[in-house]
């Protein structure tokens, strides 16, 4: 499926369609959610749709995925994973962040959006760790938020450059992730020296 066939989509069907795209998209659109979330900005700037209602209803997309993952992970841990996780790479990747994610659940969470794999895995890990939906609620649904907003906004300003834009999501991965990886240690860091400075208080 092409960029261009996503468009014609969202002009015919409107919000829904990017409702479905994003709540469903995983298992049927082979684009990323980034490149998905920039079409609803695209159409938006071409009056196509409107702005608000156009990106409540990616939010909407995006958080109905998130929320049934983490259901699926409750009911059906393993199944899940191994639907996720089939290959060698996937796997080394879910190894390392079943790790941080055992030590850092909730933070870890809230990481799990910015990166591709790790944003289905992150829901079923906290479904399987019986993590309180609204703990959970709390981390994925404020970073969704966040990632929503940057890249529906990019779509809005730059949406003509979908393409070009989807090349360098591709390219430059590794980068994203090297810094998502920088920011979640510094989020580390100060927690762990904010306890330890609360600890000395007390």
């Amino acid at each position: 499926m092409e960029i261009s066939d996503i468009l014609v989509f969202i002009d015919e069907y409107g919000y829904i369609a990017l409702f479905i795209m994003l709540s469903a998209g995983t298992f049927f659109i082979p684009l990323p959610n980034e490149v998905l979330v920039m079409s609803g900005g695209f159409a938006s700037s071409h009056g196509i749709l409107h702005p608000i209602l156009a990106f409540i209803s990616s939010y909407l997309g995006i958080i109905t995925a998130v929320t049934f993952w983490f259901f699926i992970g409750k009911s059906f841990g393993e199944l899940a994973l191994s639907f996720l996780v089939r290959k060698e790479r996937a796997k080394r990747k879910f190894i390392k962040f079943q790790t941080a994610f055992e030590k850092h659940g909730d933070y870890t969470l809230g990481m799990t959006y910015f990166f591709p794999l790790l944003r289905h895995l992150g829901p079923v890990l906290a479904g399987m760790n019986k993590m309180r939906f609204w703990k959970f609620a709390l981390f994925a649904y404020s970073s969704s938020f966040i990632w929503t907003v940057l890249f529906f906004s990019l779509g809005n300003k730059f949406g003509s450059s979908i393409d070009a834009v989807n090349v360098y999501l591709s390219k430059f991965s590794p980068y994203f992730i090297g810094g998502g990886c920088i920011i979640f240690t510094a989020i580390i860091l100060l927690r762990y020296y904010t306890r330890k400075k609360y600890d000395r208080s007390e």
